[in-house]
């Protein structure tokens, strides 16, 4: 019977005072807070189901934003890359990324937000989506960091922040360029060699505080070479003990087999792991991405080597002095070589004038050179203003100085020394190429 409709039928009987009335009013009473507990009990029942589907959805979208295909471009043989990320709740706060700016330059990103649950999940989008579209846009890797910063400085009221490693890889030099905020040290792995801690430069995570202005490195990898990075729920793992997994170990469980492929590095990573903490609650996300630079395709037999500078008529002389001295390990003829510093001249100096529009810029020279067809290569790129110089018309030679139309005469020059001269924007970037044989 109903307890509601039983306390109806024993109302006679509630001001009683016989033992029977007692316990009526006992049982009443006891079945109406069975009654009232039961429904509370199946109410909080279908509340933590519905919030158990719903981080179930959740789990999944975050897990879809991920990329997880691999070998993740498999006509790729520059590079071999893999990535694990396992979230210490049903959503996690740590995120990875990797995608071509353009045909040579490859985008990393590992990032670790503060939190975990919902709230770092929802911040980890945003954060995700914000670096991923500026990257893609075209920018240095402090360029992005700085920009995305500011963008999630924005009315950030829960402040919320994210550790962030972004590095930008150019497979055809193997130039790393990259910028932390806040994240751990990578390791480095030089070909025939082990596992060390590269203590790369550090500043603060972004959504932090907004006006930071991010710094950035570069190293070079060379064929063989290997970079892993990861977040701190790698060396804050902890053992029963509370005693951490901490980054000594991690060097020494990548260097037990240190020439491992990258998929097999991280699972006997993960193994390592595993066997320290034992039975103890994992409390952080785990994320790893490892990477190998093959170099710029089998059988190519290229030499490729690059410096940037900024796009300042005073560094002219260092991209010189670098060009020089690379023509002279070729043995480059020295009509040759003139012509080659009158075209870097050429283009670094309108660089240095006219593509920044009077705002700080990088230049960069990539010097490639083809031993099998005695061919020199000069790329020079930058993310300044776009112009194709190959698109303006030849001047007329024949006009005296004075009659002829304001420019044209540099690509003109580069015509006539050159034996190629090519020009595309991809990724935000200029870039102009010319080629000679010797």
């Amino acid at each position: 019977m109903d307890p509601d409709a039983l306390k109806q039928e024993c109302r006679p009987y509630r001001y009683g005072y016989g033992e029977v009335s007692s316990l009526t009013r006992t049982c009443v009473n006891m079945a109406y807070e069975i009654d009232t507990y039961t429904r509370e009990l199946e109410s909080v029942t279908a509340e933590k189901h519905r919030i158990g589907a719903e981080l179930d959805v959740a789990s999944n979208i975050q897990r879809d934003m991920l990329p997880t295909i691999f070998p993740p471009f498999p006509d790729r043989d520059e590079i071999e890359l893999y990535v694990s990320m396992r979230p210490a709740k049903e959503v996690g706060g740590d995120f990875y990324d990797y995608y071509f700016i353009d045909h040579d330059h490859l985008a990393l990103t590992i990032a670790d937000v503060s939190g975990k649950g919902v709230p770092a999940a929802l911040f980890m989008v945003i954060s995700k989506t914000l670096l991923h579209n500026h990257a893609t846009s075209g920018g240095s890797p402090r360029e992005i960091l700085t920009y995305v910063n500011h963008q999630l400085c924005q009315n950030n009221k829960s402040m919320m922040f994210c550790t962030v490693w972004l590095g930008i890889l150019d497979l055809r030099t193997g130039r790393l360029t990259a910028a932390s905020a806040g994240h751990e040290y990578p390791a480095i792995k030089r070909s025939g060699g082990r596992y060390e801690l590269l203590m790369d430069k550090h500043d603060p995570a972004i959504g932090v505080r907004d006006g930071l202005r991010y710094r950035e490195y570069e190293l070079t990898l060379a064929p063989g070479d290997m970079l892993f990075q990861y977040t701190d729920g790698v060396t804050e793992a902890t053992d029963t003990a509370l005693e951490l997994f901490g980054e000594a170990r991690m060097v020494d469980a990548l260097n037990q087999s240190p020439d491992s492929d990258p998929e097999a590095t991280i699972h006997r990573m993960h193994a390592a792991i595993g066997g320290f903490v034992k039975e103890a609650t994992q409390f952080d996300d785990i994320t790893m991405l490892c990477l190998r630079y093959n170099g710029t395709g089998k059988g190519d037999g290229k030499y490729r080597v690059a410096l940037t500078v900024p796009a300042s008529e005073d560094r002219l002389g260092e991209l010189t002095a670098f060009l020089e001295g690379e023509l002279e390990k070729i043995d480059c003829p020295m009509d040759a070589v003139f012509n080659f510093s009158l075209v870097l001249e050429e283009v670094f100096v309108n660089i240095a004038h006219y593509a920044y529009d009077g705002k700080a810029g990088d230049a960069e020279l990539i010097y490639t050179f083809d031993p099998d067809t005695r061919e020199v290569e000069l790329t020079f790129s930058g993310s300044g203003i776009p112009f194709d110089p190959t698109s303006r018309p030849a001047p007329d030679t024949t006009l005296r100085p004075e009659q002829r139309q304001i420019g044209g005469l540099g690509i003109h020059l580069l015509r006539k020394l050159m034996d190629e001269v090519l020009y595309e924007y991809q990724g935000g970037k200029n870039r102009l190429t010319v080629r000679k044989r010797l």
